[in-house]
């Protein structure tokens, strides 16, 4: 491994091979002998060219007139169309 290389408890423990442990014991361990670790915040990063691609969409939608009323649009990864899930 590279210095200065942030890696995450899974991959160390893949590098090591040990079958007997688990990910949240290395982070453990780590932490004991001086290493920080965080949980990153998870993001969508768009691009320009993904913001571009997006833009493009759209305006084929409006000039092949898109059936609207069967279109969803929604800001959750995941929706049941079953009911709640807890």
């Amino acid at each position: 491994m590279e210095v200065g290389v942030k890696i995450t408890s899974r991959i160390m423990k893949q590098n090591c091979n040990p079958d007997h442990v688990s990910d949240r014991t290395v982070r453990w361990t780590m932490s004991r002998i001086g290493f920080k670790y965080k949980i990153v915040k998870q993001s969508l990063l768009l691009m320009q060219k993904h913001k571009l691609k997006r833009l493009e969409l759209a305006k084929k939608w409006i000039e092949t007139q898109h059936p609207w009323q069967v279109t969803c649009f929604t800001d959750e990864k995941k929706f049941n169309l079953d009911g709640p899930d807890n």
